[in-house]
């Protein structure tokens, strides 16, 4: 097998992470229990095992206070979650669920 050199990624801006990256386990295990009851428990378990709202800290690691950030950490468990639920879904029952949630 032939080795390629594989230039590291560089990016123009810094790499930084928020204060808060640590901050939200408890609630994010709270949202996880509260809002999906649909899942099965072994699901909800697996999913706070993942640390979604840590990736809040990257996204926007200027927030000067956990309730800046607490909406992104939010979205983040909520968005994974509904991705990973309906990514099977075919496209016209995806619209469906799509009119239910935004009116």
């Amino acid at each position: 097998m032939k080795q390629q050199d594989v230039p590291v990624l560089q990016y123009p801006w810094p790499y930084e992470i928020g204060p808060f990256s640590q901050s939200f386990y408890e609630e994010q295990s709270k949202w996880i229990d509260d809002d999906y009851q649909f899942m099965s428990e072994a699901t909800r378990t697996k999913y706070k095992k993942h640390g979604l709202v840590e990736a809040a800290s990257y996204m926007f690691p200027a927030a000067s206070t956990k309730e800046q950030l607490r909406p992104i950490a939010r979205f983040m468990v909520w968005l994974t979650l509904y991705d990973d639920y309906y990514e099977v879904c075919p496209v016209n029952k995806l619209a469906d669920i799509r009119d239910h949630i935004m009116y």
